[in-house]
């Protein structure tokens, strides 16, 4: 179905760049979503913000925006554009078809700005709040807040932001950055080079990246974190840890369950909780430091090829030589075992 168009702005001068204009287009749509499990989204170089509705019922707003020198030419472009909404079984699907070859001439500053920005098309989507959402960008941004459903946002160099999400979520994102606040329910997070700020997860959370930073806050449950030359940081883990950086940083406070972090050549600092049902933590050439709260009971596994070794706490001592150390903790019987290759190993009590 093609969309109505309503031409809100044309021909406004471009702030940057003398001679180039803006041509606007708003165009907006209802429907009914009874029988819809989904709402598909795909807009390879625009905007795709999705809120909640108040009615039940999706509401859908599509704005083109071409910069262009010329207002014949801009409208021309703007024509090419189109924005067509399908039902398919239980999905209502919006695609935007951005033209294969625009035959404009580019100017030097066009140039400069590069030909992607040259027009995009930002939808807004209003629905449902159980309503599933996929949304699929190539290089454009994609925001979600509010939405009780399921979600699958994607995007190839675009940031994502999501916030209040109610059921599960899914994000991936090739270069772009990704923020998530306040998730209901489990979460896989992936981004090949960008940061993930992940904050108030209540279910199990995966996230990972190649070389971003990863920074968690406020998670409720179990946390796989993995970056390949990123830090790890996070405040909390309280059904279990497990986290791998190979030249990052590992930092992570009150982690209890079953405690697994490793790195190649990064640090690791693990401020560990009871109930702990396990403990590993490794490293090549990294050090180890590890805080026990006065309520863990473990026993301690320490080994390091050229590293010290050093306990900061009362144990009850089995084996001690220069390169390996056992030792029980309050009577423990939970295993809890540090490696190091060439880095230094310490444990401390009183979640000092």
């Amino acid at each position: 179905m093609r969309w109505p168009i309503v031409v809100l702005a044309a021909l406004a001068a471009f702030p940057t760049v003398a001679g180039a204009e803006v041509w606007r287009e708003q165009s907006r749509q209802d429907a009914d979503a009874r029988g819809l499990s989904t709402i598909e989204i795909h807009n390879a170089r625009g905007r795709i913000d999705v809120t909640p509705s108040s009615d039940g019922r999706i509401h859908l707003t599509a704005i083109k925006i071409v910069h262009l020198d010329g207002a014949g030419r801009a409208r021309d472009l703007a024509d090419q554009i189109t924005v067509d909404t399908d039902r398919r079984g239980d999905h209502y699907v919006v695609e935007v078809h951005y033209p294969q070859r625009a035959s404009f001439h580019i100017d030097f500053f066009g140039a400069l700005r590069g030909f992607d920005r040259e027009f995009e098309v930002r939808i807004a989507a209003e629905v449902p709040p159980a309503l599933g959402v996929e949304a699929r960008s190539a290089s454009g941004v994609v925001t979600s807040e509010g939405v009780g459903g399921a979600q699958l946002l994607r995007t190839a160099s675009g940031d994502i932001e999501v916030r209040s999400a109610g059921r599960r979520v899914e994000v991936s994102s090739s270069s772009g950055a990704i923020e998530a606040s306040d998730l209901g329910a489990s979460a896989r997070i992936h981004s090949v080079s960008g940061d993930l700020t992940l904050h108030h997860v209540r279910g199990a959370l995966d996230a990972s990246t190649s070389s971003g930073a990863i920074r968690i806050t406020g998670a409720e449950d179990s946390v796989a974190a993995t970056s390949v030359s990123g830090d790890i940081k996070l405040d909390r883990a309280p059904h279990g840890l497990l986290a791998h950086s190979s030249s990052g940083s590992l930092e992570a406070e009150a982690v209890a369950g079953g405690v697994r972090a490793g790195t190649v050549s990064g640090d690791i600092r693990l401020a560990v909780r009871d109930p702990l049902r396990g403990l590993e933590a490794s490293s090549s050439s990294g050090s180890i430091r590890v805080a026990l709260d006065p309520a863990v009971r473990c026993v301690l596994d320490m080994r390091t090829s050229s590293g010290s070794l050093d306990v900061h706490l009362p144990v009850e001592m089995q084996t001690m030589t220069r390169r390996h150390l056992e030792a029980r903790v309050r009577g423990g019987t939970i295993p809890a075992s540090l490696r190091s290759v060439s880095g230094n190993i310490t444990v401390t009590g009183g979640g000092q």
